[in-house]
């Protein structure tokens, strides 16, 4: 996806432009995507960059550094503007009951935005270390690799054969959960020797690991998702 965006504005694309997103007509997504397959998930990938286009543009003049001042950059103001605002930022599932809140990408964004900026300008975020883990794919799959996540031999079994797990299904949040539970638990015990390591320093850690691939390891869990 990040080749086929590189390559649209090489081509003349203006995909930094909030109107442009907010009126996408679905044969240039299309152009934008093109491949040897079909990108998964298509019609809600057009609706999401539709929908997040016309909020910049009605509410934020098009510019996305005035999400940033509405928030006063902060990080927990910046993380409800996205989640309240951007609906496809809005990632929360109900668990027993009860709504368990990940916004898996929307932390990433204000990750991203801190760490190109390295904390400094736009970047320079208060509150940056009340991040949590990245609740993806990848991170519980490093996690088992590790031997810090284990599965239930049902769930263990259906990842291994690769049967999806449906998103919002209590196997899926619960892999979640304890993705982002695993990485305080790992925080906290790495805080003696790094005293200001964060959590998304840890997930990042984690991603870059799980780029190291050997043939024996194990899937990832298939969860067809907006969410990550």
């Amino acid at each position: 996806m990040i080749a086929s965006l590189k390559r649209a504005l090489k081509e003349g694309f203006p995909m930094l432009k909030a109107d442009f997103l907010a009126k996408i007509k679905k044969e240039e997504l299309k152009r934008i995507f093109r491949g040897n397959v079909e990108i998964p998930l298509f019609e809600k990938r057009l609706k999401i960059l539709r929908e997040n286009g016309k909020t910049l543009e009605q509410k934020y003049k098009g510019e996305l550094v005035n999400v940033l001042e509405k928030a006063k950059k902060n990080t927990l103001k910046l993380l409800q503007i996205l989640v309240s605002d951007f609906p496809s930022f809005n990632d929360f599932a109900i668990y027993k009951g009860k709504k368990v809140l990940f916004h898996k990408r929307a932390q990433l964004l204000i990750s991203d935005i801190y760490r190109t900026f390295k904390g400094k300008s736009y970047g320079n975020l208060s509150d940056i270390d009340q991040l949590t883990a990245f609740a993806d794919y990848k991170i519980p799959q490093v996690l088992r690799k590790l031997e810090i996540l284990e599965y239930a031999f049902d769930l263990a079994s259906k990842i291994d054969n690769k049967i999806p797990i449906p998103a919002g299904s209590e196997e899926e949040i619960e892999i979640r959960a304890n993705t982002i539970w695993a990485i305080e638990i790992i925080k906290e015990k790495l805080k003696p020797k790094i005293p200001n390591i964060k959590s998304f320093e840890i997930d990042s850690y984690l991603w870059l690991l799980g780029q190291n691939k050997t043939p024996n390891d194990k899937p990832y869990h298939l969860t067809r998702t907006i969410f990550y």
